[in-house]
């Protein structure tokens, strides 16, 4: 790119829609001025996505497993065009692979690509805001007319999809950007799937397997950091509830909102994790959460320790208050004895 000044250098559009059996849709695209209303929309699309962006990305690996990326090498072409015209066919490659996911689900949409430089260096963002047919009202004249609209249109400028890459080049290795679906709050939903994950051809950058067991790590030292019993059930309670977000993306910080646990173990988690951590977007695996959150062991004044995995331990173990002291009882085959020189789970 030429101009090393911040802002935005290019703006192309296309329509894509989806093709039915009888007829072929392919995308339709133009450049988009750098002044006017739209412009001023998306120019704020773009100087926002620090804010907004916020799910991190990685480019995937090719089927050989090496670092080639297909989409990425795409957007550099973008970025590289000698011209405007020669850009532009480079953009119409990026809305032929969109024509490849959009199908009645997805529906029309109109994908833009923008590209300017950021702190100087490049920057570049990918968008698809979704568009359909209407009915027009005018109101004129102290008159109402209705009529149907058979142009498409963009249907909300607050409701898209969005991710942006920075100092992608041929000489580059970077290959990691952010992303954010303001069109859904779910991200594991195959409206947000097809457009990170086929579109795109990425993945989330932190994997179901880190991101669940550093957040279970987390979880499991606050609660046996604590001697408050009671701050022990809540936690426990919190661990068993998780189950329902097993295959969910979310922030660490956005799962205990979730769980609507109280600012003091927020704060502790953070404290464990990191701010940028915390902020992190990973796929909840359920199993790989149990492994480093898996049992919980209660000891009594006796002596005698009761242990049960998390997940069951309320179904498995009965308590009873009697006075100040709390009668547990349990039902099972016994399958195994130890005698050893210390616990089973070491000292509580």
């Amino acid at each position: 790119m030429v101009d090393h000044s911040d802002g935005i250098t290019f703006i192309h559009s296309y329509l894509v829609k989806p093709t039915d059996d009888e007829e072929e849709s392919p995308p339709i695209g133009t450049p988009v001025p750098l002044s006017g209303d739209l412009y001023a929309i998306l120019s704020g699309v773009f100087d926002k996505s620090a804010n907004e962006c916020k799910i991190e990305v990685i480019f995937r690996k090719s089927e050989t497993g090496d670092q080639y990326n297909d989409v990425r090498q795409t957007l550099i072409d973008i970025l590289e065009a000698p011209s405007e015209p020669e850009r532009g066919e480079v953009v119409h490659k990026l809305a032929l692979r969109l024509l490849n996911f959009t199908n009645g689900v997805t529906g029309p949409g109109l994908l833009f690509v923008i590209g300017g430089v950021e702190s100087g260096h490049s920057k570049i963002m990918i968008s698809r805001f979704p568009a359909d047919e209407g009915i027009m009202a005018d109101d004129q004249d102290g008159k109402l007319t209705v009529s149907f609209v058979d142009k498409l249109f963009m249907k909300n400028r607050n409701s898209y999809k969005a991710v942006v890459f920075h100092r992608l080049s041929p000489t580059s290795t970077r290959r990691s950007g952010t992303a954010v679906d303001k069109q859904v709050n779910d991200t594991k939903s195959p409206s947000s799937r097809y457009w990170i994950e086929d579109f795109l051809a990425c993945e989330l950058a932190v994997t179901p397997q880190a991101g669940s067991e550093r957040f279970a790590t987390a979880l499991r030292e606050v609660y046996n950091s604590t001697d408050d019993l009671e701050d022990k059930m809540l936690l426990a309670a919190a661990a068993r509830t998780l189950q329902n977000f097993g295959g969910q993306k979310h922030t660490p910080s956005e799962l205990l909102g979730l769980l609507n646990l109280p600012d003091e173990f927020i704060n502790a988690v953070e404290k464990k994790l990191g701010p940028h951590a915390m902020a992190e977007t990973f796929e909840l695996n359920v199993d790989y959460f149990k492994s480093s959150f898996r049992y919980q062991s209660k000891l009594l004044h006796t002596g005698v320790m009761i242990t049960a995995e998390v997940q069951d331990y309320e179904e498995v173990v009965h308590e009873k208050e009697v006075g100040d002291e709390t009668e547990i009882t349990t039902r099972g085959r016994i399958i195994n004895s130890k005698v050893q020189k210390t616990r089973a789970n070491g000292a509580m």
